[in-house]
C-alpha cells in the first residue's frame, strides 16, 4: 500500500497537468474568438479576392441605395445632418480602416501544440 501512494500521486499530477493544459488552450481559443481585428485580418489574408469583391459589391450597392434614400425622403434637419456627417466622416475614416486592415498580424502567442506550459 505504501508503494501505491506515490504512483497514485504521480498519476493525479499528470492528470492535473493535462487538465491545466486543456484549460489554457480553451482560454486561448476564447481570447482569439473575441479578438475581432485579428480575426478580420486573418479572414482577409486567407481570402483576399473574396473580400475585395464583397467590398466592391457593398460599395456599388451603397452608391445606388444611399442617394436614392436621400432623394425619396423629405430633406428634414436630421437627414441633412446625417448626410453632412456621412460626407465628412467616410472620406476621413476610409484611410484609417484600410491601414488597420492591412497591418500584418502579430506573431501568435499560443504555445506549440501538445507542449505542456511548465506549470506545476
Amino acid at each position: 500500500m505504501a508503494h501505491q501512494l506515490p504512483i497514485e500521486l504521480q498519476k493525479l499530477r499528470r492528470q492535473l497537468e493535462a487538465s491545466r493544459w486543456d484549460l489554457r488552450c480553451a482560454v486561448d481559443d476564447l481570447e482569439h474568438s473575441f479578438n475581432l481585428p485579428s480575426r478580420a485580418r486573418e479572414a482577409i489574408a486567407s481570402h483576399p479576392m473574396r473580400y475585395a469583391l464583397y467590398a466592391l459589391a457593398g460599395g456599388a450597392l451603397a452608391s445606388r441605395v444611399i442617394p436614392m434614400v436621400f432623394r425619396m425622403a423629405r430633406p428634414t434637419m436630421s437627414a441633412k445632418f446625417v448626410r453632412t456627417m456621412l460626407q465628412a466622416v467616410v472620406p476621413l475614416a476610409a484611410p484609417y480602416v484600410l491601414q488597420r486592415l492591412s497591418q500584418t498580424p502579430l506573431a501568435s502567442s499560443l504555445p506549440a501544440s501538445g507542449a505542456p506550459t511548465g506549470v506545476s
